[in-house]
């Protein structure tokens, strides 16, 4: 999809200073004031005229004092929007008059909430008489003049949702939000151009004509995109570092503002959830077939399963990003086996993707390009799997091993797959230990002042749970707590209950699908056990296959987990070898005790 904005470039997120006061004690505006760099970018949006530059500006200045930035995100020199809105009503400039207007209305949600602050722009602007363009004089009455429209291509990497806001006498600004399915279905981009719906249309039918690439396009039932679009802003808040593109993040105040005059949100779609059987029927089924009939052997059908789950929602959705993101990341990063295994992938995925688009009825054009990616990336994909590094998933689970179990250095002299140049007795081994107890506990800071308490026996915290959800989670919660006693202790019981909890607040729509509540509470337990190296670690207690075995899982429970990650901060596909959630709140008081003596080990030898 094209997605460059034919309107005004945005402004760069940058760290903004609230305007300084420029009232003193009574007195007028102090001499300068107006020139500062805040109130300049104001005045140049006013001057042009359009409502998109000031909108836009205004937006990226919201956006940049966002009060519920990610909390890995660099929070130094960060305005506040409390300061900022302050300053602007201390300030009495065209520009900040301006500001507080739109203000009022893409904060609307936020002003019905804090009254004060609601009211005190209220009397600010009252008492204002800088004259404004006359459309901010209509701007509170915009409302949605177009159906929504929804473009794909065959492929399904994403969709752009697009309409059009339009307010007296005749004002447009049409939207249109990108959903990225390669990313966990989040926003990877959007933009605000001052033309009706019908002109992007037509841009992009023109531009379909002109490609191989067979664009779908349809009306969606607003609530519907509504609560679409919300869900995968929602997912991209909890992803990082954050996707960024020229207009996104800095246009999602206007987005917010645009989603709240289509109707209520519905329910958003959710990705069907494919079963064991299925995977398994899928499989068979391409066995069976010509493409797959040559490679039907043992060690093929072992290297299809993972293939098809990290493929996940949809193991049949295969496109040239697909093709990119599993040779260059998941396969080297995520698959523990030897070279000589990894090289048969490249021409399974050949035949699996012909299968699949076969199936699916993808044109020709399409399946050529997404073979072509993997001529494309096969040669990179071989020297990843031959590249001994750090990040290879072979080298650090024996480096991860070996260090837990507190062995000399000189285990590892023996490993085929240490890197070469890599000093195993020297500071590189012990920093790069430390940079991955960084990433189990959230930081150096948290990891120089970690303690090994026992994670209390708590009971399950149902405060900001949605009631609806109660009775799945309350299931799911019960299973946990069953594993917790067979296979773990107290603490582990504990650590599954906030797990659950924080999924179930930040997330709700997870258990509101149609989906195994076993399958559910085996992936938390799973999550739980491999951060806390209980499955399958150095302090096990149990294996992965006899854990899914007591719920009656079969197959992994990676893809069911993938929600619950990313409820909790955590991007799924940054776990490699290790289960990394980056909090000490879910780490046992064995796991803590375990990483501070890594830790003071690697601490001396820096």
């Amino acid at each position: 999809m094209g997605k460059r904005s034919r309107g005004k470039k945005d402004p760069k997120r940058r760290h903004l200073q609230p305007v300084r006061s420029a009232t003193g004690g009574g007195g007028g505006p102090r001499p300068g004031a107006d020139e500062q760099p805040l109130i300049q970018s104001i005045r140049l949006a006013l001057r042009t005229g359009e409502p998109i530059d000031l909108l836009v500006t205004i937006g990226g200045l919201l956006e940049a004092t966002d009060p519920e930035p990610h909390p890995l995100a660099d929070h130094e020199n960060r305005a506040t929007r409390e300061s900022l809105i302050e300053s602007f009503v201390e300030t009495s400039f065209a520009e900040t008059t301006a500001a507080l207007t739109i203000f009022r209305e893409l904060l609307a949600d936020d002003l019905k909430a804090d009254e004060l602050l609601a009211a005190r722009i209220t009397r600010t602007l009252a008492g204002r008489r800088q004259p404004m363009p006359a459309w901010l004089d209509t701007f509170g009455e915009a409302r949605v003049v177009s159906e929504v429209h929804v473009l794909g291509d065959e492929l399904s990497d994403g969709e752009s949702y697009l309409f059009t806001i339009g307010w007296p006498p005749a004002h447009e600004l049409s939207f249109l939000v990108y959903v990225d399915h390669n990313l966990g279905s989040i926003v990877k981009d959007a933009f605000v151009v001052p033309a009706p719906v019908e002109d992007l249309l037509a841009h992009f039918r023109e531009s379909a004509s002109s490609s191989r690439t067979t664009v779908v396009s349809d009306r969606v039932d607003a609530s519907t995109a509504r609560a679409t679009i919300e869900a995968a802003m929602k997912m991209g808040r909890m992803t990082f570092p954050p996707v960024e593109s020229d207009s996104w993040p800095m246009c999602r105040p206007l987005v917010e503002w645009a989603l709240r005059l289509l109707p209520e949100a519905g329910a958003a779609p959710s990705p069907r959830e494919w079963t064991d059987a299925e995977y398994s029927q899928l499989a068979d089924a391409f066995f069976a077939s010509p493409h797959g009939r040559p490679l039907d052997d043992a060690e093929h059908r072992s290297a299809l399963e993972p293939l098809m789950w990290m493929a996940a929602p949809d193991p049949m959705r295969w496109s040239p990003v697909v093709v990119e993101i599993m040779l260059l990341d998941r396969i080297p990063r995520k698959i523990i086996d030897d070279v000589e295994s990894l090289q048969r992938y490249p021409e399974l995925m050949r035949r699996f993707v012909r299968y699949c688009h076969g199936e699916r009825g993808i044109s020709r054009a399409a399946t050529a390009d997404t073979l072509a990616a993997i001529d494309e990336w096969e040669a990179k994909f071989r020297e990843e799997i031959r590249r001994d590094r750090p990040s290879n998933a072979v080298l650090l689970a024996q480096l991860a091993r070996a260090t837990a179990l507190g062995e000399d250095a000189s285990i590892l002299d023996g490993l085929s797959d240490y890197p070469p140049g890599f000093d195993s007795r020297g500071s590189s081994l012990e920093e790069f230990i430390l940079r991955e107890l960084d990433q189990r506990v959230g930081g150096r800071p948290t990891l120089l002042s970690l303690d090994a308490e026992p994670l209390p026996d708590e009971q399950f915290d149902v405060t900001g749970i949605a009631e609806d959800i109660l009775p799945v989670v309350e299931v799911i919660r019960q299973r946990c707590d069953a594993s917790a006693e067979v296979f773990f202790d107290v603490e582990h019981r504990t650590a599954m209950r906030r797990l659950l909890a924080r999924a179930a607040r930040r997330d709700p729509a997870i258990f509101r699908r149609k989906a195994s509540t076993d399958r559910a509470a085996a992936a938390i337990g799973w999550i739980v056990g491999r951060a806390n190296d209980t499955l399958g670690g150095g302090l096990m207690t149990t294996t992965v296959a006899e854990f899914l075995d007591w719920f009656g899982v079969k197959g992994s429970v990676s893809q069911r987990a993938e929600p619950f990650l990313r409820a909790n901060g955590v991007n799924p596909h940054d776990s490699g070898h290790m289960m990394a959630l980056g909090t000490p709140t879910l780490l046992t008081s064995q796991m803590r005790a375990s990483i501070i003596k890594r830790r003071d080990n690697a601490l001396i030898g820096t």
